[in-house]
């Protein structure tokens, strides 16, 4: 009887002890309020992120921000577009993107740090964003797929051609 009692106090201490001693994590990434979007149109995105731990009042106490456009570079822990450094703040949504200036058209994947009030910290899994067209300038090269080559009879301009279109 006691013997069973202690081999199940024991399973219980570790087994809370497993659980206590698990690193936070760091997941629901997004950029824009969107997890991995494509062609977003601002030079400046904001980043947002969600700290899950079993423990309770488990607190974010800085993050550092890591923007790459290369994922090689990335799992070096470089960021070569944008490091925030160790930032002291419990913020987690709307994280103003400020590093180099970002390229029209290209894709970007970026990870995120975060410290936590019991001493911890942890790294989330790489996320990405692509950049979509900023200006004019980068519609230069843009055309319409086949317009050129449709027959005159089948070109229909919504709101001229036909009224119910609009």
């Amino acid at each position: 009887c006691c013997m069973k009692k202690n081999t199940l106090l024991i399973l219980l201490l570790l087994y809370s002890v497993n659980i206590f001693s698990q690193a936070i994590v760091v997941d629901h990434l997004q950029c824009e309020h969107k997890t991995a979007p494509l062609a977003i149109n601002t030079i400046a995105p904001q980043f947002g992120w969600q700290l899950q731990s079993p423990q309770r009042n488990v607190l974010q106490m800085a993050y550092r921000i890591l923007v790459s456009d290369k994922m090689e570079l990335l799992q070096k822990n470089i960021g070569n577009i944008w490091d925030s450094k160790k930032t002291s703040s419990n913020n987690s949504i709307q994280v103003i993107f400020k590093g180099k200036k970002m390229k029209a058209a290209t894709k970007y994947v970026w990870k995120v740090q975060v410290w936590d009030n019991k001493n911890t910290n942890s790294w989330s899994e790489p996320a990405s964003f692509s950049t979509g067209l900023f200006t004019p300038a980068d519609w230069s090269n843009a055309k319409w797929i086949g317009y050129e080559e449709l027959p005159d009879s089948l070109i229909t301009v919504p709101g001229v051609h036909s009224p119910d279109i609009k």
